[in-house]
């Protein structure tokens, strides 16, 4: 019987799986994590038992993807909430305010760096729960320090297994797995931390950690060609996210469309109402240098432009496949900490081929 996973949900499923029956590997996946505050964590030598807890229903507090519950030889448990995305941290966390805050909850629940605080907002009432019938905020805490309704978790069922499954006092842990190369450096821009508010990041960001797929693989925990893992990952993740452009890399400054050769516009003013048909939850948007192509989540993943009379089809450098990537030029778009990494996939002196197309809108809607 073969069982491939798909998703962020079979992304996580498989590393468990595939670690499952070695200890050291279990392990691993924790001395991976990049804290904040860049400590190693010397008790996970000391564990001699996991328990893997996958997407239970924290109510209002959200629904982590992963909790795993690490106890060592003295009964000292410490519980990690993984938080698991496909594309980079960033892009897939709210911009927040001076205060570390949102302005509003609605509509952003399902961003990274709200889901971490979320769980640390819980963390923060569990032991108050443990002594009561829920695990419940007061409208005074969650205004005053998180300028939002109070939250809640009420439900007998879940209740018992945290008091089962956590312990008395255990510690907590706040980690966002993401398709960042193995590099990156934890919560370095200011606007993406997780939102808990500027007091509880002073106090608390040793709690708060990183961890990418590239990290796994190469600390061998799981392996890209093979296993659960190897099926998961196969045509769903791609190239880790490079969202930084690199200094050396070539800037593109389009040119206004009016002086683009005709043919060359009217094929992409062609593409420009095919795309818009057939996109489902991307969307394209003319500017006056280009077509910009996004996702559902607002990130501009492909540009359309014409330079040295040539059509150019340029991916962003965001969980790419490699064979789109492989010996092809990377450029930067944007300025300043908009500056964002793409790949020029095609350069086309006349038409877009139904295969391009056709990458495109998968690039888009993966």
């Amino acid at each position: 019987m073969d069982v491939i996973f798909y998703g962020e949900r079979g992304l996580v499923n498989s590393i468990i799986l595939d670690m499952s029956s070695d200890l050291n590997k279990q392990k691993q996946f924790l001395r991976s994590i990049k804290f904040k505050d860049n400590s190693k964590r010397n008790w996970i030598e000391n564990v001699v038992n996991f328990r893997y807890i996958i997407e239970p229903s924290f109510s209002q507090f959200g629904n982590p993807d992963l909790i795993i519950v690490a106890e060592e030889e003295n009964k000292k448990r410490h519980v990690i909430f993984i938080e698991a995305k496909v594309c980079a941290y960033n892009d897939a966390s709210e911009k927040l305010g001076s205060s570390l805050l949102p302005n509003s909850y609605q509509r952003v629940a399902s961003k990274l760096n709200i889901q971490l605080a979320l769980k640390y907002r819980f963390a923060k009432n569990y032991a108050k729960g443990q002594k009561s019938d829920g695990f419940v905020e007061t409208d005074r805490e969650a205004k005053n320090k998180y300028n939002d309704n109070k939250r809640a978790l009420k439900n007998a069922n879940v209740i018992n297994l945290c008091k089962e499954q956590f312990g008395e006092n255990p510690e907590f842990l706040f980690i966002a797995l993401t398709n960042d190369n193995k590099d990156i450096m934890p919560f370095t821009d200011q606007e993406f931390l997780p939102a808990i508010g500027i007091d509880n990041w002073n106090s608390d960001k040793e709690k708060f950690g990183i961890l990418s797929y590239e990290m796994l693989e190469t600390n061998g925990v799981v392996n890209k060609k093979a296993g659960y893992y190897g099926q998961a990952s196969n045509g769903f993740l791609y190239l880790p996210a490079n969202t930084i452009a690199k200094s050396d890399d070539r800037h593109i400054k389009t040119t206004n469309m009016g002086d683009w050769d005709r043919n060359l516009y009217k094929e992409l003013e062609t593409i420009y109402t095919e795309l818009k048909k057939n996109l489902v939850t991307g969307n394209v948007k003319k500017l006056d240098g280009s077509y910009s192509i996004k996702a559902g989540d607002g990130r501009t993943l492909v540009k359309l432009f014409v330079e040295n009379n040539q059509i150019k089809i340029a991916f962003r450098n965001d969980n790419i496949p490699d064979c789109l990537a492989t010996g092809k030029e990377r450029v930067k778009f944007g300025v300043g900490s908009s500056e964002r990494s793409f790949i020029i996939v095609y350069s086309i002196t006349e038409r877009i081929t139904e295969e391009m197309i056709n990458s495109i809108i998968s690039f888009v809607e993966q």
